[in-house]
């Protein structure tokens, strides 16, 4: 079974003609009608009912020809990324600026940058790292930088992106956990209840929760975006940390940290990307890259 065939019947199946099929794809109609017996003679089943009027597809003929429609729309969406992805190695230099809360983000830009140095093409990125949402927003809307990426609850994100008119587009969706290291009290557990929370020292990272889970907290928790700084934290004062799980997965070992979800209700954040809707078309490609880079 080759492409060309493939492309045969998909187009068959559009046009409901062998000669339709050959008009469309410009070539002649003894072609496409070889072609698709050759293609039946290699199955042993019979594709194609041919009429006066027309073909009709046999109950196996349609199973096929839906197979072809599929592959042909994946065949068309890589050829789109190859060719953009050559056209990317055309540019002399894209310089990307990005603004950032969260390290589980701007953890995979350099990650990232590997990928595009090995399709050669000419990129180079900044990070900084602001301390909340509405500052990546403010800089974001005053075109200091091309991109924002945050992690916040996403009723948050939707409206402080309406307040600001950005666009959004939301890299992954996640859940806030519990991380203590294994021999804390309390690391018995697998899930604890908000009304347990204030019995623990706290240290939060750099993570904007919707207001009506701000009583989760209690008063002098440390706030940061350092994981070093948390882990620091765990050991030395026996705290449960509150942070992304995509972050608990990437950066804390289980045989050491253990992870504690919230018993009475999950509390739900996304990891998302914000900018201008004039914004370079570029930037949706490194979105997509990053978006990549957090799910693997």
């Amino acid at each position: 079974m080759r492409m060309e065939q493939l492309k045969y019947v998909a187009e068959i199946a559009k046009t409901g003609t062998i000669s339709g099929a050959a008009k469309n794809l410009y070539v002649s109609q003894q072609a496409v009608s070889s072609s698709m017996k050759q293609l039946e003679e290699e199955l042993g089943v019979e594709l194609l009912v041919r009429g006066a009027t027309g073909v009709t597809f046999t109950t196996i003929g349609h199973e096929v020809a839906e197979f072809a429609r599929q592959m042909m729309h994946q065949h068309d969406l890589l050829m789109n990324r190859i060719q953009y992805w050559q056209d990317l190695r055309d540019y002399d230099d894209l310089n990307i600026n990005i603004a950032s809360t969260s390290c589980v983000l701007n953890d995979v830009v350099p990650n990232v940058l590997s990928r595009l140095d090995y399709l050669n093409a000419k990129v180079t990125m900044q990070v900084a790292l602001l301390n909340e949402s509405r500052e990546v927003m403010e800089q974001v809307k005053a075109n200091k930088y091309d991109i924002g990426l945050v992690t916040l609850n996403e009723e948050l994100l939707q409206e402080r992106c309406a307040e600001y008119g950005l666009q959004m587009e939301i890299i992954a969706r996640d859940e806030a956990v519990l991380v203590t290291e294994q021999r804390t009290v309390g690391a018995e557990k697998s899930r604890i209840s908000y009304e347990e929370m204030p019995l623990y020292q706290q240290s939060v990272f750099n993570l904007e929760i919707h207001p009506k889970w701000q009583a989760l907290m209690s008063n002098g928790i440390s706030m940061s975006n350092d994981i070093n700084f948390h882990r620091k934290m765990m050991h030395e004062r026996d705290a449960i940390v509150t942070m992304p799980n995509i972050a608990s997965k990437k950066f804390f070992n289980k045989s050491k940290y253990k992870v504690l979800m919230f018993a009475d209700e999950t509390v739900d954040i996304v990891h998302a990307a914000v900018y201008c809707a004039e914004c370079n078309p570029q930037m949706k490609e490194i979105i997509s890259l990053i978006r990549q880079e957090i799910l693997s």
